[in-house]
């Protein structure tokens, strides 16, 4: 087992957050649907959902105002670094404000790999920012269809190769 594997087995290193952080208010909503795994960020202020390895967010927020996704948002920028981890560095191809105004969706490129494209939500909950994994894709086709998904819009392209993968 490496220094690693044996870092994020150990049950001391994993956040522990409780287990309604993230309730809902939907009465209908099946809390044994969905099960969100939680990792502690390199970043101040952040966490992230589905997200295992350890993850520093460089556009972050470090201070949290009265508008935090608006001020995430204004710290985007096309072909800067959003993300820094140890495989490497993703870089922002395009990014957005979802519909309902809760949702930051970031599409990013990381070199090399099969799967370098890479779909990242943000939303800002429990004074936190989170961080969800929204995937990871083959083809531009395949991440424009899922950012634009994420973001509450209506994909008219059909199907695409990452649907199978």
């Amino acid at each position: 087992m490496d220094k690693w594997e044996k870092f994020w087995k150990s049950d001391e290193n994993k956040n522990s957050l409780p287990d309604d952080f993230f309730k809902k208010n939907d009465e209908k909503y099946d809390y044994t649907e969905e099960k969100y795994e939680y990792t502690k960020s390199l970043t101040e202020n952040a966490i992230q959902r589905n997200w295992i390895t350890p993850t520093q967010f460089l556009c972050c927020p470090q201070k949290i105002s009265n508008t935090p996704l608006n001020d995430y948002l204004n710290n985007l920028q096309i072909d800067k670094i959003f993300s820094n981890n140890q495989y490497g560095q993703s870089k922002i191809v395009k990014f957005g404000m979802s519909k309902d105004k809760k949702t930051i969706v970031v599409q990013t490129y990381t070199e090399g790999g099969v799967k370098n494209l890479y779909i990242a939500k943000i939303t800002f909950e429990n004074n936190l920012f989170v961080h969800t994994n929204g995937g990871s894709y083959f083809s531009d086709e395949g991440a424009e269809k899922y950012y634009t998904l994420a973001l509450g819009e209506e994909w008219t392209g059909g199907e695409v190769l990452d649907d199978y993968c």
